[in-house]
Formats: C-alpha cells, structure tokens, sequence
C-alpha cells in the first residue's frame, strides 16, 4: 500500500485532515459532538412491568416559577399531578408536574394515564404535544423523596426537568423526575465512527 492510499484510507475514515500546504494531521476526539442516549430511560418508560401510580392529582395556583415556566400569570388555576414509577415493585422515578388548565383539551385525562415522555419516546402520546426540552442534573433527595422511593439513606440522585410544548410552541407542562443514581447510565461514544473502524473495502 502506497503513502498516497494510506492518507486517503485515513481520510475517508475521518481521523485526519490536509490542509494544501500544510500538512497531514490526525483529528482531535470530538468531545462537542458527542451524544449520550437516553437508551435506559426509554427501556425504563417502556417495559411493560413499569407500572405507573398516580400518587394526587389536584388544582393549585401557579407561584412565581411554575407560572414563569407555564408562561401563565401568577396565582392563575394550574393542575399539580404526582406519580411513582415501579419496576418490580421497586420505585425507580418520582414525578411531579404542572399542567397548563384547559378544560378544553384533553391533555390532563392523558397524563393520568401515561407520562409525556413515554408518549415522546413512542410516538403514540397526546396529539397536542409537538416537542420537549429535557435537562438531566445531579441532585440529593430531600425526605419526601426518600421516603417515596423507600430509601433509608440521602444517594445522589439524577433530576429530569421537562418542559413540553403544543403545536403552536407554547409550553402546556413543565415537571421534574427524581431518579435513584443507581437505576440509570448514560452511555456515548467519541473518536472515530464505528460503521468506519473495520476499514471494509480497503485494498492493499
């Protein structure tokens, strides 16, 4: 194999880059362009021993967040929903959430009965939700949540914000799930593209 047919090779599974007149030079780790799955969350949302308890299910008043969140006024009727995730009989994720108050449209009955994010995740939830924002942080349970997903012990734990939108982009509901670190791993992979490493078709 000649120089020429290695760069090229080397090209075409992108690990370097020429410039004319310059040079040959290997390409860093994209690290910017990496994306991590949400793989275990799905598989989470979608097994079928996941059951889904509605733990309250009320009308509140929206404070200052939940109406700046909302885009709705403050003190302006909000629904406030709380429900447990188990696998197993095991609780996985605590969920609470505020609904935009509409008796007109149908997105409270659904969320008593499915979470959003299932219904993103399948392609098969309320028609009025187009898209969602989702923000993963690391947090410390606090004792309500201890005592709901039955830990004797304050782990840190994964905090999922979500805030999703109609079809005329206006933000319907916005919550957050509490999830135990040991139940969920966010996996990527950076550096060369695997469809790219095995180098098939390459001649020598």
């Amino acid at each position: 194999m000649t120089v020429r047919r290695a760069v090229n090779i080397l090209i075409d599974q992108d690990v370097v880059s020429t410039t004319p007149g310059t040079g040959t030079f290997v390409k860093p780790v994209g690290l910017r362009a990496a994306t991590f799955g949400l793989e275990e969350l799905h598989d989470l949302f979608s097994d079928h021993q996941t059951e889904v308890k509605l733990l309250e299910a009320r009308i509140a008043l929206a404070d200052a967040r939940v109406a700046r969140k909302l885009g709705v006024t403050p003190g302006e009727r909000v629904i406030y929903l709380r429900r447990l995730l188990s696998r197993g009989g095991e609780p996985i994720l605590y969920h609470r959430e505020y609904l935009v108050y509409d008796p007109a449209r149908p997105l409270v009955e659904a969320e008593m009965e499915v979470t959003s994010l299932q219904g993103l995740f399948e392609g098969s939830g309320s028609s009025i939700l187009k898209h969602g924002e989702l923000t993963i942080e690391t947090t410390v349970l606090n004792e309500e949540e201890q005592r709901v997903l039955h830990l004797s012990t304050s782990p840190a734990a994964f905090y999922l914000e979500h805030v999703f939108f109609d079809l005329d982009d206006r933000p319907i509901s916005w919550g957050w799930f509490i999830c135990r670190g040991d139940r969920l791993r966010f996996t990527t992979y950076v550096g060369i593209p695997e469809a790219r490493q095995t180098g098939k078709g390459d001649e020598s």
